[in-house]
């Protein structure tokens, strides 16, 4: 539209993507990227895969903020300014049963589903709200159907309760 004899231009959308550099956070943003109003923000854990898949994979400049749902509080403070938050994680963690504790076992992985996927996502949803975040949109495996479904028991049992934590 026309103000003044001048087009109006809207701001972009800005999106932030946690989970951007695994398999389906890098498509997410690829696509998010195809958008010329949208403005594209990923953190990531591992800032060096995220520059390569900026060289190969994405087709326009992304902002990339180092950090992981382990610890908000050290990157909250980039939400300023973000209209909406997409998560694509994916802990990776495999159960490991060692009841005799032979397997040497000693203390679970800090990316547990219980610390990222239950947690870290209610700290991401507060500290987001408190930041003006309009909208937070989970790419889950939840999605395979409620917690009791034979796929989600599955999923449970071989991934450290990550489904239990998703939901």
């Amino acid at each position: 539209s026309l103000m003044g004899g001048q087009p109006s231009v809207e701001a972009p959308t800005t999106v932030l993507v946690i989970g951007g550099t695994g398999r389906t956070g890098a498509h997410l943003v690829r696509r998010l990227c195809s958008d010329p109003a949208t403005s594209v923000v990923v953190l990531a854990r591992d800032t060096a895969k995220a520059a390569a898949l900026q060289d190969t994979a994405w087709p326009a400049p992304v902002r990339v903020i180092e950090g992981d749902l382990g610890d908000v509080d050290s990157w909250a403070s980039h939400l300023a300014g973000v209209d909406q938050v997409v998560t694509a994680v994916s802990c990776g963690v495999r159960t490991v049963a060692d009841p005799l504790g032979v397997l040497g076992v000693t203390r679970p992985p800090a990316n547990m589903p219980q610390r990222i996927d239950g947690e870290g996502i209610a700290r991401l949803c507060d500290a987001a709200a408190a930041h003006g975040v309009r909208r937070i949109v989970a790419v889950t495996t939840a999605s395979t159907g409620p917690p009791w479904s034979p796929p989600a028991v599955c999923l449970n049992l071989i991934a450290a309760a990550s489904v239990k934590w998703e939901f």
